[in-house]
This record gives structure tokens, C-alpha cells and sequence, in this order.
């Protein structure tokens, strides 16, 4: 089933709910400038959040330069660094490093990368392995057609409410999915 969610307003609330769940490791997948990591480790009490982006210039992209995102990143998060490992390297290629040593451990996983519905089918299941029993699996964007695809169905495969956000600011909603 699909729903608005009774938990989450918007995006910003991401961090209180994921204390809420008791999550001490996060993920996010598509970090850009880092705009939604900082404000989320601002209310976030956790230990450690990896931050996965290759930060490629690719061309024919709207992503200007990815150089410059990166060190916009290193300032937006610069009070929350010690909490941070930033991991330069496509979605698929990020999980393969980490996920020996954080496997099932993620209470926060929240997806924003490439947003085509074929790239969004690979990292649903590929980072579904790294949420916890009882932790939240969530992504940016529940407006793009290819996303929304994508993430519903996968959480029908596997008999799962959706829950979305109602964004302000002309934010494209965020959606999420409780582990059980």
C-alpha cells in the first residue's frame, strides 16, 4: 500500500525519526552538494553516516561541476566530519566496500543518486541488505516517474507499505519503507 506518511512532513524530519528508530549507522546514496546530509546529522545522534557519490562529470548531464559539489560537500559537513566516511565511487561499487563490514547494520539508508528507473531498480535491492530489522530505507524524489516505478515494485515483490512525504518549498517528496 502506498500512503502519505503519518511520521515524516519532509525530508527535514529524516534525522528525529531515524533517532526515533534507534539508528546509529546511516547511509546516503547521491550526496550532491551535501545539503540534505548536513541538515540531516544536525538532528541525527548517530556514530557514523557513509556518503556515496563518484562525483563523475558526465557528459550531456545536468550536473555541473562535480569537483566543485565536493568541496561544497567538505563545508556543508564540516562540524559533522568525524561522523562522516565519504566513499567516491558509484552506488554498486560503494556497497561492495563496506558491505562485509556493515551488512544489516544501516537503521538509515536513503537513496538519491541516479534517479533513472533502471538505476534506481540496482540500487534498491543492492542497499536493501545494508537496513536493519526495524530500520528505515528511504529516497528522494517519489515525483520522478522512474523512481516511483521502481521502489513500487520492489516493496510489492516484497509485500511492503510505501510511505511518502508532502515537501515544502517545491521539494520533490521523499519516500520510505520500514524494514521489518
Amino acid at each position: 500500500m502506498i500512503r502519505k506518511s503519518p511520521h515524516v512532513s519532509d525530508r527535514r524530519d529524516f534525522g528525529a525519526f531515524a533517532n526515533f528508530h534507534g539508528a546509529t549507522l546511516a547511509v546516503e546514496v547521491g550526496v550532491d552538494q551535501g545539503n540534505f546530509a548536513a541538515q540531516f546529522m544536525s538532528q541525527w545522534r548517530g556514530d557514523k553516516m557513509y556518503l556515496v557519490d563518484p562525483y563523475l562529470n558526465t557528459p550531456g548531464s545536468f550536473m555541473h561541476d562535480r569537483e566543485w559539489d565536493m568541496q561544497c560537500v567538505m563545508h556543508n559537513l564540516g562540524r559533522h566530519r568525524s561522523r562522516c566516511r565519504f566513499i567516491r565511487a558509484k552506488s554498486v561499487d560503494a556497497f561492495a566496500l563496506i558491505r562485509d563490514k556493515d551488512r544489516g547494520q544501516a537503521g538509515f539508508v536513503y537513496i538519491d543518486g541516479d534517479h533513472s528507473y533502471a538505476a534506481v531498480k540496482v540500487d534498491l535491492p543492492t542497499w536493501w541488505p545494508m537496513v536493519r530489522g526495524g530500520g528505515i530505507f528511504a529516497g528522494h524524489d517519489w515525483n520522478w516517474e522512474g523512481v516511483a516505478k521502481a521502489v513500487t515494485e520492489f516493496a510489492e515483490g516484497l509485500g511492503l507499505d510505501i510511505y511518502y512525504t508532502h515537501e515544502q518549498e517545491n521539494k520533490g517528496p521523499s519516500w520510505y519503507i520500514l524494514k521489518p
